[in-house]
């Protein structure tokens, strides 16, 4: 509980940041397309897997195996960095690929990045993101609970200063409650609304 609390003020005390690892832009991609569902079908049953991989785009990352081979999380995982490398390379875009290039070519295709209608998308994809470094946060607060919402730095700091003793389910609960209360319109994450 210490060492969690340890993290946690660590965490508070750096700055904000909008940096979000590859790893996280796959997790994001993952829970917006399926919901993390390896089994999911979409698309008319054109897409499947938990990225929601169209065969074409399968067959664009040269990755060995058969297209059903998309339903399983780490097989999909290589083809979508396969096709990632084929297609978001400095050479194409003409500068370094970003995590928006990376997503919006995931969705768009290999011109997905400078395409209109793969915005939309993006914004799903940060969204989704805030949600899972929110929830990283808020799990260096209270190990094993998850609250589906995250304090900003402001209540954090005095969150725990007010539970020195540690926090609880208990105390976590009411001071999340008390700001879903008194901030019905706020409808970002870091406001610990549920959308």
């Amino acid at each position: 509980m210490m060492m969690s609390m340890v993290l946690w003020m660590n965490l508070m005390a750096a700055p904000p940041t909008e940096t979000y690892t590859v790893e996280q832009l796959l997790q994001a991609i993952r829970l917006v397309e399926s919901g993390d569902e390896p089994s999911a079908v979409g698309d008319g049953g054109k897409a499947i897997g938990c990225y929601q991989i169209w065969r074409v785009y399968w067959i664009d990352s040269g990755i060995p195996g058969t297209y059903q081979d998309c339903y399983d999380r780490d097989y999909s995982t290589r083809v979508v960095r396969a096709y990632w490398k084929r297609y978001a390379t400095k050479r194409r875009l003409g500068r370094e690929p970003t995590l928006e290039d990376l997503a919006r070519i995931h969705n768009g295709g290999p011109n997905g990045y400078k395409k209109q209608s793969t915005i939309k998308y993006w914004r799903k994809i940060q969204e989704m993101l805030k949600r899972i470094s929110c929830s990283i946060e808020t799990s260096l607060i209270v190990p094993s609970y998850s609250v589906g919402a995250c304090l900003n730095r402001s209540e954090a700091k005095a969150f725990l200063a007010a539970n020195p003793a540690g926090p609880s389910r208990t105390n976590l609960a009411e001071v999340l409650s008390e700001r879903w209360l008194t901030k019905p319109s706020c409808s970002s994450p870091a406001c610990g609304t549920m959308s």
